[in-house]
């Protein structure tokens, strides 16, 4: 007689992310380190047990082959029965000899083809069956990497039978296998991750349960991929295979409180000057959140600016190599996140208390030269944004230092515009 299911127990989570890779034939990519940070802060609201590989960890944490086969093993031999292990992947993708494969840290193109120097999608699979967990959730933020594809909800008992006693195995991949992944500065996020951040994070619910199943990951991210594609006019269609009985609890927000979605993941289809209807009319309570956020983050952006500038300095003055090569990390690491409060605090929306515009003529001398130093450091930001992709695309050594000359100077720049800003 099969023994019924009993309710997920622990939920584990295994979060791969990478960005730069060895081999000098593969691109890099963006926002893959960023898709696995912002996956983890929500997995762990959900007492997720998270382990992640991205490349900008220590030497012994980073994304090689070896090391996530050894990490993946490690978990799936620590998972029981009960409990539920979610897998994902924000990385390059290949079809090799019309099976998908991961490209990893230290992955050779042209020895993809050998068995012993590849992790295909499948071997993924076969490893996370092997585990004994009577629910798994593998997704796919990679190019091809699809798979080719050849209910009231008030009852509690009915809760209980269709979701929180679901097993089963769900791939969710973010492109077909003929299709690319993209990627989107505007929100630093792969189209695929950012929606299903948005999913997990409460938007895929739809009919007030205060939780998000596989059902409702599946339906949100094809219908906000179908208002993306149209938006956009770019093509990419997440695929899913499913097998088993019910219907899986990913995120359960019953007894917690599910992130704001506002601040960190803003619309992908508005630009950075529309406003939100529904943020015209905020009550006191939303408001006041918001004026906290944003004074938190320029309190934090301020900080991180000083260090910034303290860690400049050290490296104008240092002689040692080694000490030099340590201090420009530290650098490009301090600048990243200066960037990514810079984004979170422009999705800031705290909008003026009174329905109507205020005149030009209303305004006092401070307000005004207020309103002109924020469109300077708006002109700033678009600049430094500009720049950045020109570095990127950058091939001559001597061109990528001048520009990153100009980008410094741009940066000192916004930062004395924002102190100024902060002094009114």
């Amino acid at each position: 007689m099969t023994q019924a299911p009993n309710p997920i127990q622990k939920r584990w989570a295994f979060l791969v992310g990478i960005d730069r890779f060895d081999d000098p034939q593969v691109n890099r990519l963006n926002f893959c380190v960023n898709d696995v940070l912002a996956l983890k802060e929500i997995l762990e609201k959900l007492d997720y047990i998270v382990v992640t590989l991205h490349d900008q960890q220590e030497a012994h944490r980073q994304p090689t082959r070896d090391n996530v086969e050894a990490e993946l093993q490690q978990l799936c031999e620590m998972v029981e029965k009960d409990d539920l292990l979610f897998v994902h992947f924000a990385c390059h993708g290949k079809l090799i000899k019309g099976q998908p494969v991961l490209v990893l840290k230290d992955s050779r193109v042209q020895l993809l083809s050998r068995a012993e120097k590849r992790l295909s999608v499948e071997q993924v699979k076969q490893m996370m069956r092997d585990s004994g967990a009577s629910r798994l959730f593998l997704s796919l933020d990679a190019c091809h990497t699809g798979i080719d594809m050849g209910r009231g909800e008030d009852d509690l008992e009915f809760i209980r039978n269709v979701y929180e006693l679901a097993e089963g195995f769900v791939v969710i991949a973010g492109s077909t296998a003929q299709q690319k992944a993209f990627e989107l500065k505007s929100v630093e996020h792969g189209v695929y991750s950012y929606y299903l951040l948005k999913a997990l994070a409460g938007e895929a619910d739809r009919t007030g349960k205060t939780f998000v199943s596989v059902d409702d990951v599946e339906k949100y991210l094809t219908d906000q991929f179908k208002r993306w594609g149209a938006s956009t006019g770019l093509q990419q269609e997440p695929t899913i295979e499913k097998a088993g009985m019910g219907d899986m609890i990913l995120a359960d927000w019953r007894d917690r409180t599910p992130p704001s979605l506002a601040t960190p993941f803003p619309d992908l289809r508005a630009t950075s000057t529309n406003t939100r209807d529904s943020s015209q009319q905020l009550t006191p309570f939303e408001r006041q959140r918001r004026e906290r956020d944003r004074n938190s983050l320029q309190s934090e952006w301020k900080l991180r600016s000083e260090k910034l500038e303290r860690l400049r300095q050290a490296f104008a003055i240092e002689v040692d190599t080694a000490r030099t090569f340590q201090l420009e990390k530290q650098i490009q690491a301090e600048e990243e996140e200066i960037k990514r409060l810079e984004n979170r605090l422009s999705a800031i929306d705290v909008p003026s208390e009174s329905n109507s515009e205020v005149s030009p003529k209303a305004l006092s001398p401070d307000q005004l030269e207020k309103r002109e130093l924020e469109k300077l450091y708006a002109k700033l930001s678009k600049k430094y944004e500009a720049i950045s992709e020109q570095i990127e695309g950058e091939l001559n050594v001597d061109n990528q230092e001048t520009l990153r000359a100009r980008k410094e100077t741009i940066q000192r720049e916004m930062g004395e515009v924002w102190n100024r800003l902060q002094d009114l």
